[in-house]
């Protein structure tokens, strides 16, 4: 589970590395036969698209420099081992069925990971940096990860 500190944008971020992380395992799995897996992501988070679509066409090393740096290489990373990715953002809260269903389908993922985990997962996908920081907030691990806490 996330932290309860983390930002609206945070939370879209790792919804979209767990997403494709589960993806990734199925390909791996042989799921989509010898085809790469063809994704299509839906969010009303328009900024975590843009910066998402920005490393991925940009300099893929200035992760570092970045805020959630390491989640946005992670979400690289897995990338890389697929077959085309597609963003498509929905605007939110205006009466939209299916981001209600979206956004409803994203908080299941994010407590399907068990607390404490978060930084294990991504840090697995990280190749920039030796180590990646997490701290305790409230008695919860979080990814440290913001401008205050980057290496």
């Amino acid at each position: 589970r996330l932290g309860d500190s983390a930002t609206a944008a945070e939370a879209e971020l790792f919804a979209i590395f767990a997403t494709l992380r589960k993806v990734q395992a199925q390909q791996d799995l042989g799921y989509y036969g010898n085809q790469k897996a063809r994704v299509l992501i839906m969010s009303d988070c328009l900024s975590g698209l843009q910066v998402t679509e920005k490393v991925w066409r940009g300099k893929k090393n200035a992760y570092r420099k970045l805020q959630n740096g390491a989640v946005l290489e992670a979400i690289t990373n897995v990338r890389e081992s697929l077959g085309r990715v597609i963003f498509m953002w929905i605007p939110s809260h205006v009466g939209i069925v299916p981001n209600t269903i979206v956004d409803n389908i994203a908080a299941q993922e994010r407590e399907e990971v068990p607390e404490g985990m978060v930084t294990g997962l991504i840090s697995k996908q990280v190749r920039s940096r030796p180590i990646i920081y997490d701290r305790i907030v409230r008695g919860r691990r979080e990814l440290a990860d913001s401008p205050i806490y980057r290496e």
